[in-house]
Formats: C-alpha cells, sequence, structure tokens
C-alpha cells in the first residue's frame, strides 16, 4: 500500500514542480491583460474618426437618393432646416455668454450682435480700459437706447458707447449712447493734449532780455 501511495503522489510531485509561482503569476496578468483589452476595445463606428463617420453618412444619404427611398426636401423645408440648424449652432456656441435668440429680432441681428460685443471688449483690452460688461448688459444698453440700427464709425452722425469724460471701465452706470462726433468734441475736451494746449495759451509772455 505505500508502495502504491508513493507511486500516486509522485505525477502530483512532479505537477507541482512544474508550475512555478512567478510562471503562474505571468499568465494569470496576461489573461487579465487579454480580457480588459476585449472589453475596451472599440469597434464598429465607434472606432471611426468623425470624418469617416461623415463620409459613411454621406454615402448612405446618397444611395437612399439613387434607390429613390430618401426624403426629397422642397426648397422651404431646405430654408426651414438650415435656419434652424443655424440657430442651433449659434446658440451653442454663445451660450457662455448668456445670449438668448428670443431677445433679438433675427438670428442676423444676434450674430451682429454678439461679433460687435466681442470686438468692443477685445478693442478695450489692447487699449487699457476695463471692460466690465456681460453680454446680457452690453445688449440691454444699446437695445433701451432705440440706436443699435445706427451704431457704427463710419458716419459723424452714427452711434457709439461712450464713457463719462472718457475715464473708467465700460461698465453698468458709466456708459451712453452717443454720436460719434459728439463723443470726438468731448474726448477732445478732456483729453490731456488739449489741456496743454490750454494751459500753453493761456501761459503769461516772459519778456526776453534780448
Amino acid at each position: 500500500m505505500r508502495h502504491a501511495a508513493t507511486i500516486a503522489e509522485r505525477p502530483a510531485e512532479g505537477m507541482a514542480a512544474a508550475i512555478e509561482p512567478a510562471t503562474t503569476t505571468d499568465h494569470f496578468s496576461a489573461l487579465v491583460q487579454r480580457r480588459l483589452a476585449a472589453k475596451t476595445r472599440v469597434v464598429g463606428f465607434a472606432a471611426m474618426s468623425p470624418e469617416q463617420r461623415k463620409e459613411l453618412a454621406s454615402r448612405g444619404g446618397k444611395r437612399r437618393s439613387e434607390l429613390g427611398v430618401g426624403h426629397q426636401f422642397t426648397s422651404q423645408e431646405a430654408a426651414a432646416a438650415q435656419l434652424a440648424s443655424g440657430a442651433a449652432r449659434v446658440e451653442n456656441g454663445f451660450q457662455e455668454l448668456g445670449v438668448n435668440l428670443s431677445d433679438f429680432d433675427s438670428l442676423e441681428q444676434m450674430q451682429d450682435a454678439v461679433e460687435k460685443y466681442r470686438s468692443h471688449r477685445s478693442g478695450a483690452a489692447r487699449r487699457g480700459i476695463g471692460f466690465e460688461f456681460t453680454f446680457s448688459q452690453w445688449w440691454s444698453v444699446w437695445k433701451e437706447s432705440g440706436r443699435w440700427d445706427q451704431r457704427g464709425c463710419s458716419a459723424a452722425d452714427s452711434y457709439v458707447m461712450a464713457r463719462p469724460r472718457d475715464t473708467g471701465p465700460y461698465s453698468v452706470g458709466n456708459v451712453y449712447i452717443t454720436t460719434l462726433s459728439q463723443n470726438f468734441v468731448e474726448s477732445w475736451e478732456t483729453s490731456p493734449n488739449r489741456m496743454a494746449h490750454r494751459r500753453k495759451a493761456t501761459a503769461p509772455v516772459v519778456p526776453s532780455n534780448t
């Protein structure tokens, strides 16, 4: 019996010796990595780049049109879809400014207002002037003035946003809407150059010794 038990134990001892701890750990680690890779691997439509997805969708749409099963848009439907798409893009793009399309007469007016707001803000930064307006505050000043359609810097009678005596930041309570020509006059009256000319003109004449 003892001899039989010894023979039976030998295969187990040989097997245990053949499976080293390091080999077992490496094998298990590799197996886990393969399974994780299989789970996280992206395939199909999700693996495509935006350009590839766009191309595939375009080919599908063309094929449907060739077969006569695609929807045929009328000119009115196409115009409405384009307007809706444009409005969605604009609203998403201007979301950080708090822009609301319902505050404007048209999509074009909203786009123009946002463009002018950003231009005004960047222009003030270049001139070293504070600009504390949010878009909504800035637009409210223009909307309440009733002069938005006459805004501009190309004619003397066009309207601009000005600051009293050209001091302080562009902010709520420190701006008003006036004509471009009037703004030039007020800026000149308070400019350092104007004051220097005044002092020079009123300075007493010192007689020459020669």
